[in-house]
């Protein structure tokens, strides 16, 4: 991770401040995109920036993985954070269980949860490198809505913690009520496999320039 980190500020010092006019993100509970569209803007039309950014999201996703892979449940480590790519490996896709971050039935970030949401700031430190996009998750336990309040509070408190630690200016956020399981909602385990933050980690235009230029490693 500390090659992916210092390749981040490599890049910081090449793109000038101010020379990026970026879409303004959503503030409070309002976006203004839906989540499937907010997972798949910008687009990327410049096969060379495309091809430079499916390499170097490869490996972040390996970096990343590795980076994660400590962070289990007390349970003999059933579950556990991982990371995968969306978009034809253009996004890169982290998905967090709920347990990991709050307690049951809580919306305020435990103790851990700086822990594991620390190692994702350095990802914002150049503007419009990435645009974060988290979307909160719930199984289909309790009424829907309880599930979409409990995944409006989380997902609230995750992207406080963000704006404190770093520029939200690119985060946007997404409470998803029980309506999109990951997996079948007929099992204790997979209910818990449900409950789950996701961040999504899209190219930027800031990115998406760099591939042009082949300046990404």
């Amino acid at each position: 991770m500390k090659r992916f980190i210092t390749s981040l500020l490599l890049l910081a010092a090449i793109i000038v401040p101010g020379a990026l006019t970026p879409q303004a993100m959503g503030q409070g509970n309002q976006q203004p995109y839906a989540l499937e569209d907010a997972i798949n803007t910008p687009v990327i039309k410049d096969r060379k920036a495309r091809n430079s950014i499916l390499s170097y999201q490869n490996s972040a996703k390996e970096e990343l993985t590795s980076m994660s892979s400590s962070f289990r449940s007390v349970d003999g480590g059933i579950l556990g954070i991982t990371v995968a790519t969306a978009r034809d490996g253009e996004v890169i896709v982290i998905s967090i269980p709920a347990e990991l971050l709050f307690e049951p039935n809580s919306p305020d970030l435990s103790d851990e949860a700086s822990r594991i949401l620390r190692q994702y700031t350095s990802l914002m430190r150049v503007p419009d490198f990435y645009r974060m996009v988290l979307a909160m998750h719930h199984d289909n336990s309790g009424s829907r809505q309880y599930a979409e309040s409990l995944t409006q509070k989380r997902v609230n408190s995750v992207y406080d913690w963000f704006a404190t630690h770093t520029s939200p200016r690119f985060i946007s956020y997404y409470a998803c009520g029980n309506e999109m399981p990951a997996v079948d909602n007929n099992s204790i385990l997979n209910r818990r496999f449900n409950r789950r933050l996701e961040i999504y980690l899209v190219p930027g235009e800031a990115m998406i320039e760099q591939g042009k230029k082949g300046n990404l490693r």
